[in-house]
């Protein structure tokens, strides 16, 4: 399948946004009104026979706030989701020194999953995750000139 490891991702990525959210998964499923059981059921990587539908993938993006998800399912596509925040730092300055930072970071988590030689789906998440905060911090770079 030509997105078989896209969607690899994809529902590693649900599965870890269900858990990081704050209170876990069980917090994430009552604000999505189903049982914990039955979402984690859904989202597990690893079981094919039960699977998200449209309905649970959109309310995990909007009770979580979590678009990482979305970044990836566009991005099987040739596509990019990009949303746009309005945070701006106190000078251009320090936006510049968060953009240097993240884009640091992105490098640093690169290396580090590259140590072995071979990137698995786990790593390959981890380094968009990465990216994704880096690209915050460039809106935010861009919002702080903007406001100049």
């Amino acid at each position: 399948m030509k997105h078989e490891s896209s969607l690899d991702q994809l529902f590693l990525s649900m599965h870890q946004t269900a858990l990081d959210y704050p209170g876990g998964a069980s917090a994430a499923a009552a604000k999505m009104h189903v049982r914990a059981g039955t979402l984690l059921t859904k989202l597990n990587p690893l079981d094919e026979l039960h699977l998200p539908n449209i309905v649970e993938f959109i309310r995990l993006l909007d009770v979580t706030e979590n678009y990482e998800a979305l970044e990836i399912l566009c991005g099987m596509f040739g596509g990019r989701f990009t949303s746009q925040n309005d945070e701006v730092c106190a000078s251009v300055t320090e936006a510049l020194l968060k953009v240097t930072i993240d884009a640091g970071d992105v490098v640093k988590v690169a290396h580090e999953c590259l140590a072995d030689g071979e990137i698995d789906n786990q790593e390959k998440l981890t380094i968009k995750r990465s990216i994704a905060k880096a690209r915050a911090k460039l809106t935010e770079l861009e919002n702080t000139i903007k406001n100049a």
